[in-house]
């Protein structure tokens, strides 16, 4: 199913809207751009791991946001150590297991904040929170083959290999809601609690489009322009929708039990024949075995 998933990607093809030359320019323009941000930002492979996780746990993320360590160096402070990056666009698949919903929503659209789990590299975990380091100390964990409970670590597979020397770090994304402005919150704490920054608007904020509200008065429709709304960086995808919850649930929760039940089935088969010390060749239908090769040896 997996395989069939990458192989039908989600396709985006603009069209114009009218026969004139400028709409078809435009576009062939968006055409080109879709296409270059398949190859630079490796988008088929963001999906493929998005549906991954979509079909293991029933649910799979998305994660777009700008990240301003990205891209080409543009200046650098020798007195300081700074150093100004251009910045660029992110696309990152994220497992269901480092996320944490909010518990009242029945549907994505409903969703208020979403908190994410990190295992950021302790280096850098510094360099972003340089005041926090007796902090960040704290907290560094140099082996996370196992919890702090002295239970083993849950992996999404068996290829993935232990982080070594991160930090347990919690992103905190709130979209734009008429009691916090419609510009949301965002803020990075520790499993404590405790702040590593200061809790400032959702970055994640778009302007409403120049054609929404023409309808409306001159004076409203040019306040309305000015507002921006924050947005939670995250798009949802499920296997199998479940009624009431934001959750999706994945078919392996319906095929374990009945490939449990037939692997029980061919056990007792199988036990049944030794018990009557009798040797028996198990073969499916319409397998081709001539009965000479078959010998007592």
């Amino acid at each position: 199913i997996h395989s069939q998933l990458c192989a039908n990607p989600p396709t985006v093809i603009p069209r114009p809207s009218s026969s004139d030359m400028s709409d078809r320019r435009k576009a062939d323009a968006a055409d080109r751009l879709i296409r270059h941000a398949m190859r630079t930002y490796a988008l088929p492979e963001v999906f493929a791991q998005a549906t991954y996780y979509s079909l293991l746990f029933g649910t799979g993320f998305i994660k777009t946001t700008w990240d301003v360590n990205a891209g080409e160096p543009l200046d650098f402070d020798e007195e300081s150590g700074e150093l100004t990056m251009e910045g660029d666009i992110s696309f990152k698949a994220i497992s269901a297991r480092n996320m944490y919903v909010d518990p009242d929503a029945t549907r994505w659209s409903e969703v208020k904040y979403v908190m994410e789990q990190l295992y950021m590299p302790y280096e850098e975990a510094v360099y972003r929170f340089p005041d926090k380091k007796e902090l960040l100390e704290k907290y560094r964990r140099e082996q996370t083959g196992y919890s702090k409970g002295g239970e083993p670590v849950i992996f999404d597979n068996g290829f993935r290999m232990s982080p070594y020397d991160v930090v347990e770090i919690y992103e905190y994304w709130e979209k734009g809601l008429p009691y916090n402005g419609m510009i949301g919150r965002y803020c990075y704490f520790l499993p404590n609690g405790e702040l590593l920054s200061p809790i400032k608007p959702n970055p994640f904020r778009f302007s409403p489009p120049a054609d929404r509200g023409l309808d409306l008065p001159e004076e409203t429709r040019n306040k309305k322009e000015l507002l921006a709304t924050a947005y939670l960086p995250y798009h949802c995808l499920t296997d199998i929708d479940v009624g009431g919850s934001v959750w999706g649930r994945s078919f392996i929760a319906y095929q374990a039990p009945l490939q449990s039940t037939h692997n029980r089935i061919l056990s007792s088969i199988l036990d049944c024949v030794q018990a009557h010390g009798v040797t028996r060749v198990l073969l499916p239908e319409g397998a081709e075995i001539a009965d000479k090769s078959i010998t007592n040896s």
